[in-house]
């Protein structure tokens, strides 16, 4: 009986997918345009990763964004269409767990495996500087353990630097371990320091 209205259920609404992909304005529109607006739609977002004890309503940072996931809850074709790229697009926060390690785990692999851009926590990078690509760094915690096996996709890391990390060897060896970490040459490493700005620029002229 149970299967019936489940096969019954799934029907139907394989008809409303089917209804709305002939009579929606939207869905209707070239599969090209459609994907240029669901990118204006959908980059430059943040998501954050937490962990279950801190998912609750009076965390501003478990409130939905009208604008991203309402559009990808209109409907299961929308939703198909947009997955992808909202996982490319968004930077994800992994700085609510003790370790990205531990934050990868909240998600499926399919969507680590298209997660493009990332935020960490101070500590995990100098782990990455302390560590380097040493034998000892396969089996410790931190970043490297899971960059290139998990975070494939990823183009583009950011932190947050306190001042003890304001320095210009934080500058040189932080972006250099990071890339090594991830095995990408040209990941992109931006480094959230006001005061830093000005030393960075100075050391990229240099380059």
């Amino acid at each position: 009986m149970t299967g019936l209205t489940y096969a019954c259920d799934l029907d139907e609404r394989d008809e409303i997918t089917e209804t709305n992909a002939r009579n929606s304005p939207m869905l209707r529109l070239p599969a090209e345009l459609r994907n240029q607006i669901y990118r204006y739609a959908l980059t430059g977002g943040v998501a954050f990763i937490l962990p279950k004890k801190f998912r609750f309503k009076g965390n501003p940072r478990t409130r939905f964004s009208k604008n991203a996931f309402g559009l990808r809850c209109v409907c299961r074709q929308l939703r198909a269409e947009t997955y992808s790229i909202f996982y490319n697009s968004y930077t994800f926060d992994l700085t609510g767990f003790s370790n990205g390690h531990d934050a990868t785990r909240e998600l499926a692999w399919r969507e680590i495996s298209l997660i493009e851009s990332i935020r960490i926590k101070q500590n995990e990078v100098l782990d990455m500087v302390r560590w380097g690509m040493a034998e000892e760094s396969l089996h410790n915690p931190s970043l490297f353990w899971y960059a290139r096996r998990s975070l494939r996709a990823v183009r583009r890391v950011e932190f947050d630097a306190t001042e003890k990390m304001q320095t210009m060897y934080m500058v040189r060896e932080v972006p250099k371990n990071l890339r090594i970490g991830f095995g990408k040459a040209d990941l992109e490493v931006y480094i959230n320091s006001w005061p830093l700005i000005h030393e960075i620029r100075l050391y990229q002229d240099t380059l």
